[in-house]
């Protein structure tokens, strides 16, 4: 797992939607590029999940949407990255 200030955003992804996740008492570990686009590791003190970069990273901080929420709706497993 990648160094909390070591994730690098992507496709579109501002530094300042990581940094503002961080300030919401989020972590923002590891990045994956999946067949869906850049996923990040996120994790709080009750829940984990895999965010897609883009809208959904933007609505966890936003607040549109939790991330037990999200969690529900996917597997618990790391993504495949392109090309596995």
């Amino acid at each position: 797992m990648a160094q909390e200030g070591k994730v690098k955003p992507m496709d579109g992804v501002s530094e300042s939607v990581i940094e503002a996740l961080r300030e919401l008492g989020f972590e923002v570990h590891e990045n994956v590029m999946s067949t869906e686009g850049m996923i990040y590791e996120v994790l709080s003190a009750v829940a984990s999940a895999w965010v897609k970069g883009g809208t959904e990273l933007l609505d966890l901080a936003a607040g549109r949407i939790t991330l037990a929420e999200i969690a529900v709706r996917q597997p618990k497993q790391k993504p495949h990255a392109q090309g596995d």
